[in-house]
């Protein structure tokens, strides 16, 4: 009985971790497969005059595919939610309570 119920949460736990990759993955080519080629086909002469956009479009989906992927793994993942949390609230704690601290400078030069 004991056995069969850890298999049941070893199978849940594997399967979560399947879907994870799977959408961090297909996240990943969605953003980007789309600028490689723009670039690829750039340097093949194409769109000679557009490099700057194409520059653009690229730099956007990938900041988007870095910045995703904190979401993802904070949807799919139980463990990865409560440390980030703990991680956030311990943050935010220690600058709510650090006192500011200003060094004794002088004001005064002397001059020569």
């Amino acid at each position: 009985m004991a056995t069969d119920d850890c298999r049941k949460i070893r199978i849940k736990a594997e399967a979560n971790i399947t879907k994870t990759v799977v959408v961090l993955t297909t996240v990943y080519f969605l953003c980007m497969i789309p600028g490689r080629i723009l670039v690829g086909i750039m340097y093949a002469g194409v769109f000679e005059d557009k490099t700057d956009a194409i520059f653009y479009v690229q730099t956007v989906l990938e900041i988007f595919n870095f910045s995703v992927n904190i979401v993802i793994y904070t949807v799919t993942s139980k463990h990865f939610r409560g440390e980030y949390y703990a991680l956030l609230c311990c943050c935010l704690q220690k600058y709510r309570t650090a006192q500011p601290s200003v060094p004794n400078v002088s004001t005064s030069v002397e001059l020569q």
